[in-house]
């Protein structure tokens, strides 16, 4: 079994277009998305009945900037990280 969050930059999209077939009916989903959607209605307090949501693209842009920037942090993060903890240099470095 997988420990890897069912949500994140991979399968956001996935996600988004099986959540708008939900919202468009609800039995064209599998039994575990139906759930899975229920309870995040319920934690979020509110149901929207509007199939139709109108996306800001520069919005979006800032919110594909800010997901590739954490990728990319997460990925290559640990190559700006100074790794010895006097401040020397590695030996053979001039």
């Amino acid at each position: 079994m997988s420990s890897a969050p069912i949500t994140s930059v991979f399968n956001d999209g996935y996600i988004a277009q099986v959540y708008e077939a939900y919202r468009r009916d609800p039995a064209s989903v599998d039994e575990s998305w139906r759930q899975y959607f229920r309870f995040a209605e319920q934690l979020s307090g509110s149901v929207s009945t509007s199939t139709t949501v109108a996306a800001d693209p520069v919005y979006l842009r800032k919110v594909a900037g800010a997901a590739a920037l954490v990728d990319a942090i997460r990925q290559y993060g640990h190559l700006a990280v100074q790794l010895d903890p006097l401040g020397s240099s590695p030996p053979g470095a001039s």
